[in-house]
């Protein structure tokens, strides 16, 4: 079986709590980012479900609303799914060394000194997220904190998750990490060179060839999927491809990514003999999410009339001022590692300008001190020379 343009998802298949942690966001996400399938991307979606649910939390009327169908949380017990994320935290904190797979969850809240947050949402976050509360007095100290810890969180896979400049006016900031390391069941002999279809054509990469061997496997179609299982089974690395090895077809697996659901699809996998060949790839990605969220129908939570009254008594003006997210991961012969990141950022002060580029406009080159037009362009299609 030759592999395409191939999204990657790990997936933990051990514990099955009464109620599941909310999952719509995690492929409708992944949808908003690979815009351009000429580029790699990562996302963690369980680290960023973690933190939408906790600004769900901080949240209440319309504000929370909009939150509502874009995480997944269902009605009409919703703060149900609390159960969920304490359960898989607590399972994803305690792997165990003989199995020579590692994951770990890091969750904290970053308050300014000064600013008071509600008792109650503290407590939902130390009780369903493992949360701990950290302080900082200034964007400087704030940035050294959490960067620190979110290093420590991801082996260092993950540095500089914030900058000063994002904290100039936060009040509280919420962050996640998650770590994982994990070997194949089946290692892969050495790499080959081979070919890997891209949107620029054929390219020869190092390619991992897996014999025949029992895996768990679903012709869905348009795509299939293949499973891999790691040393400690209740973990695998799903492989989504396209039947079809087009980069039309790539693009309508994407497109249709919205749709799909990973749960309903580890459901109708079977085992069966699978040919398996995989690249060998390192991504490291690193977004700013708030206009993927918008574009997901999360908006009110940008402007300075959302309601954070679940999150402290002073919310009147409070609103995210950025969604941070990175993410490391990479394939080999032997196996995974993975680390991922994000930071949800509360404050005040005006709604950052957003001014995208995106259209014909001019540019001119500024000398302030003897206020000279240095160099004037005009850019009407960015692709001409």
């Amino acid at each position: 079986m030759i592999l395409r343009c191939i999204p990657w998802l790990l997936y933990g298949m051990a514990v099955t709590p009464s109620c599941e942690v909310p999952s719509a966001l995690d492929l409708k996400l992944m949808k908003e980012v690979t815009v351009n399938l000429g580029e790699n991307h990562a996302i963690s979606p369980f680290v960023m479900s973690t933190l939408m649910s906790q600004v769900w939390l901080a949240t209440n009327g319309s504000t929370r609303d909009e939150i509502t169908p874009v995480l997944g949380v269902t009605q009409p017990a919703p703060l149900s799914f609390l159960t969920a994320y304490k359960s898989a935290i607590s399972y994803l904190s305690s792997s165990s060394a003989s199995s020579q797979l590692t994951t770990s969850v890091f969750n904290r809240m970053y308050v300014r000194s000064g600013f008071s947050v509600r008792p109650t949402f503290t407590n939902y976050l130390t009780a369903y997220y493992g949360n701990t509360v950290g302080t900082f007095s200034t964007p400087a100290q704030g940035v050294t904190l959490i960067n620190g810890d979110v290093a420590a969180a991801t082996e260092d896979r993950i540095q500089d998750l914030v900058q000063t400049s994002h904290l100039r006016f936060a009040e509280v900031v919420l962050v996640s990490a998650m770590y994982f390391k994990g070997v194949w069941k089946q290692t892969f002999p050495p790499a080959a060179p081979g070919t890997f279809l891209t949107g620029n054509g054929e390219k020869q990469v190092n390619m991992m060839k897996l014999n025949l061997t029992e895996l768990q496997y679903a012709n869905m179609g348009t795509y299939d999927v293949v499973a891999l299982p790691y040393t400690d089974e209740d973990y695998c690395m799903l492989l989504i491809r396209p039947l079809e090895r087009s980069m039309s077809a790539a693009t309508a697996l994407r497109n249709s990514l919205g749709t799909l659901s990973v749960n309903s699809i580890v459901q109708q996998l079977v085992g069966q003999p699978v040919y398996v060949t995989l690249p060998r790839f390192k991504i490291e990605s690193d977004y700013s999410l708030v206009d993927d969220m918008q574009q997901l129908g999360i908006k009110q939570i940008f402007s300075a009339g959302a309601d954070f009254s679940s999150l402290t008594d002073d919310w009147q003006g409070l609103f995210v001022t950025a969604i941070l997210h990175k993410v490391f991961i990479e394939v080999n012969e032997n196996g995974t590692e993975a680390a991922g990141a994000g930071a949800v950022i509360i404050g005040r002060g005006n709604p950052p300008a957003d001014f995208k580029a995106d259209r014909p406009f001019f540019a001119v080159v500024y000398n302030k001190q003897h206020k000279i037009n240095m160099f004037t362009a005009y850019v009407g299609d960015p692709t001409q020379a």
